[in-house]
């Protein structure tokens, strides 16, 4: 008999646990039209670096197409807060659209971070460094160990070490490092066995 292989749900849990799988978005009982002025930005959007080339083209596709895949935003207080589709909801706003569709979740703080990491890291949106912060708001804001960070986002501890030890490198590092003048293991080797893990 073949053994079945373990699946890391690491990742898989986020998203896809929070938005309802149906063909029909209107179908789901959390789904609701929002006018636009009604969002307010993801005070914990890991992502700080958005390409105006990328907007440019999503608002172009959403001005003909308009949203095809709803955003993630929780209740706050009278209005919702944006959780999941930053890039779309910048393009809407470009695009002049008043409301857009999106999922409502009753969600903490804690979840709202994780969801918004994972969802950055599952399409791949972000860039070592605000990775490497990402992870630290988890630990300082929200008590995680660096095992629990691994865990939740289904790397190896060892991988998140590293990307914390980046935190501490001068601004030039840092700056050579997004602008791929230099390597992860180059980074790492500047910083030397010594460093703190901030």
């Amino acid at each position: 008999m073949t053994k079945k292989k373990k699946k890391n749900t690491g990742l898989g849990r986020g998203l896809s646990a929070l938005i309802p799988d149906f063909e029909t978005p209107e179908s789901s009982p959390d789904f609701l039209m929002c006018p636009i002025g009604d969002i307010a930005p993801n005070r914990y959007q890991p992502r700080t670096v958005f390409s105006l080339e990328e907007l440019d083209r999503l608002k172009e596709s959403i001005a003909q197409q308009g949203i095809l895949q709803p955003l993630l935003v929780r209740h706050l207080d009278d209005s919702y807060e944006l959780v999941a589709g930053e890039r779309r909801l910048r393009a809407a706003k470009e695009a002049n659209l008043t409301h857009v569709p999106v999922f409502v979740k009753d969600l903490t703080d804690e979840q709202v971070l994780e969801v918004s990491i994972i969802e950055n890291i599952q399409r791949q949106n972000l860039n070592v460094l605000e990775e490497a912060g990402a992870y630290y708001r988890l630990i300082k804001e929200f008590n995680y160990t660096q095992e629990k960070v691994a865990k939740k986002i289904g790397k190896n501890r060892s991988t998140i070490a590293n990307l914390l030890r980046l935190r501490s490198l001068p601004q030039i590092i840092k700056d050579s490092l997004l602008a791929e003048d230099i390597s992860m293991g180059h980074a790492r080797a500047l910083l030397g066995g010594g460093s703190k893990e901030n």
